[in-house]
């Protein structure tokens, strides 16, 4: 769907965790440079992580480090001036809940039309509190995905054979999903809606690819 920058602190995603969460980072998009707070509160209002972010304009990666142990009801917000952030305006129907990972689902927002919109936080990145960082010996190659931003799709390089392929949607649906078949492949995302996707490969981080009319 469509969107736009808002400039209100009125309105929280509200979210569920199935299991002990961390939440590691969201990303938001700015109008302008400034600086807000996010917070993060269970569903009796308890805030669970609160703190201030200085926002350049385009994609800001919010460090959150927070986390929510199983539940529902949660809420991820802001508090203070709004200088604008980016809200999807039309959530098409069936769209919630969005899965994140295989342990926490976005249920909708907190307006009187709970389904109808997305306020801006995009790009969830959890992890188990037992996650452990390892020395590895091998580094991965680069990906990377050109042309970006494109019309019908992005030729994939660096990534594995086989490697799993999907690709979500601004709201964080899965809107398209593959293999891998060389270490140089087309992505025909021809089918897809214009806008800001994420192109998840299996043994890689997300990267962002915008699709042009």
């Amino acid at each position: 769907g469509g969107g736009g920058f808002h400039y209100n602190d009125s309105w929280d995603m509200l979210f569920s965790v199935s299991e002990p969460t961390v939440l590691t980072s969201v990303d938001v998009q700015a109008d302008v440079a400034f600086s807000i707070d996010v917070y993060v509160k269970d569903v009796a209002g308890t805030t669970l992580f609160q703190q201030t972010f200085n926002l350049v304009p385009g994609w800001n990666t919010l460090q959150l480090g927070v986390e929510v142990p199983n539940g529902s009801g949660y809420a991820i917000g802001i508090e203070g001036t709004n200088g604008g952030l980016f809200r999807n305006n039309a959530v098409p129907e069936g769209s919630f809940p969005i899965a994140v990972a295989d342990r926490m689902s976005i249920t909708g927002n907190t307006t009187d039309s709970p389904l109808d919109y997305y306020y801006y936080f995009y790009r969830w990145v959890v992890e188990s509190p037992c996650a452990q960082s390892t020395d590895v010996d091998e580094v991965a190659p680069a990906l990377t995905l050109y042309p970006n931003p494109s019309r019908e799709g992005a030729l994939v390089s660096g990534a594995a054979a086989g490697s799993r392929v999907q690709v979500l949607n601004g709201i964080g649906a899965v809107v398209w999903e593959g293999t891998v078949r060389g270490e140089r492949d087309w992505l025909d995302l021809s089918e897809l809606a214009p806008g800001l996707h994420f192109v998840h490969i299996e043994g890689h981080s997300p990267l962002r690819l915008v699709l042009r009319d």
